[in-house]
């Protein structure tokens, strides 16, 4: 796996500090959002073609967004954004292209 990451990280110490609303969710560029979420999203060797990611909130309280290669660029964008909406505790759009379900998962692994 490899972390896509910008050499000219300005993320921040508190996750999602800079993020208010849906709005700058769905409007800013996606790169801005991402360091204002305090947000990396890291290639995952998925090949199920219904599964257009997941997200785990790492130790520092930041998140790690694991997306398919392969994803047409709006499918990708689309999800990091949702993906994110809910890690921030958005309202995110409802999709008609795809579900989007929530399984919390506990510390060691298995599901809550």
């Amino acid at each position: 796996m490899s972390i896509l990451t910008d050499t000219t990280d300005t993320r921040q110490a508190n996750p999602g500090q800079a993020v208010h609303s849906i709005d700058q969710i769905l409007d800013l560029p996606l790169p801005q959002l991402l360091a204002e979420a305090d947000a990396e999203v890291v290639d995952a060797p998925f090949t199920d073609p219904t599964f257009y990611g997941c997200m785990a909130i790492r130790g520092d309280g930041g998140l790690r967004l694991y997306m398919p290669t392969g994803r047409s660029t709006f499918e990708h964008d689309f999800t990091a954004r949702i993906l994110i909406a809910q890690a921030l505790g958005f309202e995110a759009p409802k999709s008609t292209l795809f579900d989007v379900a929530v399984y919390p998962v506990r510390e060691n692994g298995g599901q809550a």
